[in-house]
């Protein structure tokens, strides 16, 4: 269903707690690749639209200090994310992107992969040293567009990519009880 082999998947008990680790784990790996000194504070990028499971915990370490955060619009016209606009957000503390595939108030699918490949491209044009700077962690929320659209994440080419149960039928019981 979306291209990843068994032992790259992980399950949690639902979107918020998956989109959470994510953004800890970005923390914590910049904490042991990047920052030496402790001096700098890890930088993630995000859009203005995303799900509350991702901004709120942003802007939760932000506030505390913890990181830097970087919130682009979207296109008002589009309701897109320009690519440009997130490649300007890039800075050599950057640890982790995180744009959601679909939109779950307007429907509109953004650019993962055109996101991922500029980046990458960046990072190879900037002839970054991986034990400076070290990759940037790219993340996709695609929980709204499972199902409804091809979610590839070899394709996407994402580093992370969450997705919840409810939205691809997982396993319930009687009377739509969970377990």
């Amino acid at each position: 269903m979306i291209a990843a082999k068994s032992n790259e998947i992980v399950f949690t008990s639902g979107g918020t707690e998956a989109n959470n680790m994510v953004i800890y784990t970005a923390l914590e790996h910049f904490r042991r690749t990047k920052n030496d000194d402790q001096s700098t504070l890890p930088h993630f990028i995000t859009t203005t639209i995303e799900h509350d499971a991702i901004l709120m915990p942003l802007k939760h370490l932000e506030k505390q200090q913890l990181i830097e955060v970087s919130f682009v619009p979207v296109s008002k016209r589009s309701g897109c994310v320009d690519v440009d606009d997130i490649l300007a957000a890039v800075r050599p503390n950057t640890c982790l992107v995180t744009v959601m595939l679909a939109n779950n108030e307007t429907g509109v699918v953004q650019g993962v992969r055109e996101i991922v490949l500029a980046i990458r491209a960046w990072t190879k044009k900037q002839n970054v040293n991986v034990a400076d700077c070290g990759n940037i962690l790219i993340h996709t929320d695609a929980a709204q567009a499972i199902g409804k659209i091809s979610v590839d994440v070899r394709y996407l080419g994402v580093d992370y990519l969450t997705i919840v149960g409810h939205k691809v039928n997982r396993a319930q019981v009687e009377n739509e009880t969970e377990f």
